[in-house]
């Protein structure tokens, strides 16, 4: 149901930029231009169940868990057009790393991103724009080799699934900063899974 609401929200975004044209008087739509840099982390623990004993009618089982952090670089490109001084509406694709760090091994897992993006921009003057974004959209996971414990090769896969992004920041001059939440969602084996990334990133404005 959320997704069905952000999903028409985005599509309603062309119309109330047309609006707030009106309203305010400006006659021309801007076209902007976003590269940005992000750090991403996360951490979580994730349970193991091995049985330890069994008798003729049950099965015991020992749960263990360990916890792993995941942290890494991205960089997005965002294209659009700025409508009044309040509300951008475009799209964009990244290529996001997350490095999954346990005991000292590290697994590197690859994703690219592609979405649509509203920025909704609170100016307290021409060079100090805060603002709140909203992302949503799909990302293509990629094939890689990593290795195990034993130093044996093995070929794991980040599954397609859905990327959602919201956070807060702010534009000075061309220079952006902002901090908030990316959610990626997907299905492998018939389980749902969900990372839940936090991050920081830093961008430029080229028009």
């Amino acid at each position: 149901m959320k997704i069905k609401i952000i999903s028409s929200l985005l599509l309603l975004m062309p119309l109330i930029c047309e609006a707030h044209q009106q309203s305010f008087g400006v006659k021309k739509i801007h076209f902007q231009m976003d590269v940005e840099l992000s750090a991403v982390f996360t951490s979580k623990t994730v349970y193991n169940y091995s049985y330890s004993s069994y008798s003729l009618d049950n099965v015991y089982y020992s749960p263990s868990s360990y916890h792993m952090r995941l942290i890494g670089p991205t960089i997005d490109i965002m294209a659009g057009a700025r409508c009044t001084k309040y509300f951008f509406f475009g799209g964009g694709i990244g290529y996001h790393t997350l490095i999954t760090n346990y005991q000292g091994l590290r697994d590197f897992n690859h994703y690219m991103p592609i979405f649509g993006n509203i920025k909704c921009y609170f100016p307290v003057n021409i060079n100090f724009l805060p603002y709140y974004e909203l992302s949503l959209g799909g990302f293509v996971g990629f094939t890689e080799t990593a290795k195990d414990a034993y130093g044996n090769k093995y070929e794991q896969k980040l599954e397609n699934g859905l990327f959602f992004r919201t956070g807060f920041g702010v534009d000075i001059k061309r220079i952006n900063i902002g901090i908030g939440y990316e959610l990626l969602h997907n299905t492998v084996n018939y389980q749902s899974n969900n990372e839940h990334i936090g991050f920081l990133k830093l961008g430029y404005r080229f028009f």
